[in-house]
């Protein structure tokens, strides 16, 4: 049986994924390498558009083996709709 995500943060991630057209699936070796160099370029963007300085690559891929910050599951459902749309 396929692993499910754990979280709102996992499940957005694994849409974009299916979504960019790649094979990889939630629980697979390279899910979150390939889920974050998806969302990095939505981060360090919105980031930038503050004036501050983004969270490195090794944050982002914790967020997938802790806790996700909030604002960043509130950022993700934001950007899905944008980045799902046709």
């Amino acid at each position: 049986m396929a692993k499910q995500p754990r979280n709102k943060f996992e499940q957005i991630a694994a849409q974009m994924v299916k979504a960019a057209g790649y094979s990889v699936e939630y629980g697979e070796y390279e899910f979150v390498s390939t889920a974050t160099r998806l969302i990095e370029p939505l981060v360090v963007q919105w980031y930038a558009a503050a004036e501050i300085p983004p969270p490195v690559t090794g944050t982002i891929e914790r967020w997938f083996y802790n806790r996700p910050p909030a604002w960043a599951i509130a950022f993700l459902a934001n950007e899905k709709e944008k980045f799902l749309t046709p």
